[in-house]
């Protein structure tokens, strides 16, 4: 599908979003949703010691993944994300501006 307009964006605020709700975050990863060629799910978050990693419960990961799967649902597929052929996404946080591994 490639970069369409307001992907960049959305993406964009979505890392703002996690960075906000977990400050120690490393990397977010995401899995392609099953609407046609558009939307990921958040499906974990990296933080930086291993055992905060144990400490960030599934409660909290799907509070998140609800408060912003209105941007990570708009996002289109082959695009902003850099998902893999299976649809799996790693977006690294660690820099503080986000870049894609």
């Amino acid at each position: 599908m490639g970069k369409r307009s307001g992907d960049l964006e959305a993406l964009s605020e979505l890392l703002r979003i996690i960075r906000r709700r977990v400050p120690d975050v490393v990397a977010a990863t995401f899995e392609t949703s099953d609407q046609d060629y558009v939307g990921f799910v958040l499906t974990g978050v990296e933080l930086r010691t291993q055992d905060d990693a144990v400490q960030f419960d599934p409660e909290g990961l799907d509070a998140l993944a609800e408060e912003t799967w209105p941007l990570t649902s708009a996002i289109g597929w082959d695009g902003v994300m850099g998902e893999d052929k299976y649809g799996h996404a790693r977006v690294s946080l660690a820099s503080g501006e986000g870049s894609w591994t």
